[in-house]
């Protein structure tokens, strides 16, 4: 029996692999491998899954996940800027998924994105994450699965409920 972990995935949930005869079983703390199905599926998922790893498609995924994020957070910030100018204040982000618009004032960023909301926008209010009142109020965007076209026309419906500041 021959025991090994592919390093991207025991660093970052500590799964190891089992190589046994002609089958290969993954234990995770994952959890998904728990699943009620058989055996043989749990092993040829096991097989799938080390293979997908050890031949550096996972990593290339990431790769190519990363640089298109980081394209459609420069086009979320520039459209921003363009759309929302002195409504909301949409600065770039080294890593992540989501930007904070920062909005002027002290608005409501409930009330701002139950608004969006009515206009088929998702936003998240920052304050859901703070555990005490903030000096800032924003809102949250995410932009990993949206299109650049479909980007413009949220942020244009966002734009009609901001109100500029006086």
């Amino acid at each position: 029996m021959v025991h090994f972990a592919p390093p991207l995935l025991s660093r970052s949930c500590g799964c190891t692999f089992t190589a046994e005869k002609h089958a290969l079983s993954l234990s995770s703390p994952c959890g998904w491998v728990h699943l009620k199905l058989p055996k043989w599926v749990k092993s040829q998922l096991a097989l799938t899954l080390a293979a997908f790893l050890h031949e550096g498609h996972f990593v290339r995924h990431i790769r190519q996940m990363r640089q298109l994020y980081q394209e459609r957070q420069v086009t979320l910030v520039e459209l921003a800027r363009e759309t929302l100018a002195g409504k909301l204040d949409v600065q770039p982000a080294a890593a992540g998924m989501h930007l904070i618009g920062w909005l002027p004032g002290k608005q409501d960023d409930r009330q701002v994105a139950r608004a969006a909301a009515r206009v088929w926008v998702d936003v998240s209010p920052l304050s859901l994450y703070a555990l005490e009142g903030s000096e800032r109020t924003g809102i949250l965007l995410g932009y990993t699965a949206v299109g650049t076209e479909e980007m413009r026309a949220g942020l244009q419906r966002l734009a009609s409920v901001l109100v500029t500041p006086r």
